[in-house]
């Protein structure tokens, strides 16, 4: 799922349980998101406040 939003733009939120999981995806993660492209939930927030509301679209 990452390698589709990395090829297609999008945002990828993870939460879990299991660290094991969460380690691996998360050391994949940053070989394949550069920092620039990183952003903290606090930031998706404040834009999603500032954009009017979009109908949700099936990939």
């Amino acid at each position: 799922m990452l390698d589709r939003l990395c090829e297609r733009g999008g945002v990828c939120h993870v939460w879990g349980h299991s660290w094991e999981v969460l380690d691996g995806f998360l050391r994949y993660a940053a070989q394949r998101v550069p920092p620039e492209g990183r952003v903290t939930v606090a930031e998706i927030a404040r834009v999603w406040e500032a954009a009017p509301l979009q109908p949700a679209v099936a990939v």
